[in-house]
């Protein structure tokens, strides 16, 4: 499968300032947050693997992100946002990115609205013979 660039998704995100327009009020606004956990991420892989991230075998990355998941960091980065949440907001954002690229949606046999049949009861109250009807309580 192709590489969907889930990386190059959140900087623009992160660039253009667009958001959900809400954050838990122990993180930073998500420059600052995400700024503050990679390089939180980087402190702990060299504290625990003397080398960066990215050059750590992936058994030692998926190591040092369990660390990161656990709260169970080294470095100063972690003092000014909290791992754990950190980790959840990385998480949340990155399957979000990957599964709504067409790229990802095709690998699980996913084709968007092509795989729905056409919607002709457009209007008001108007429901389509496949969907449900509302329930009517006895009295």
């Amino acid at each position: 499968m192709d590489i969907v660039p889930v990386a190059a998704m959140i900087d623009v995100r992160l660039a253009d300032g667009s958001g959900k327009g809400w954050r838990f009020d122990v993180m930073p606004a998500d420059r600052d947050a995400y700024a503050l956990g990679l390089r939180g991420i980087d402190e702990h892989a060299h504290a625990t693997y003397g080398a960066a991230f990215r050059s750590l075998p992936t058994v030692h990355q998926d190591e040092v992100l369990l660390d990161v998941q656990r709260a169970t960091v080294r470095g100063a980065a972690w003092q000014r946002v909290p791992a754990a949440r950190f980790f959840v907001e990385l998480l949340a954002e990155v399957t979000e990115c990957y599964y709504s690229h067409p790229l990802a949606q095709e690998s699980i046999g996913y084709v968007g609205m092509a795989d729905r049949p056409g919607w002709t009861a457009v209007g008001l109250d108007r429901l389509e013979a496949r969907e449900p009807r509302p329930f009517a309580a006895s009295t």
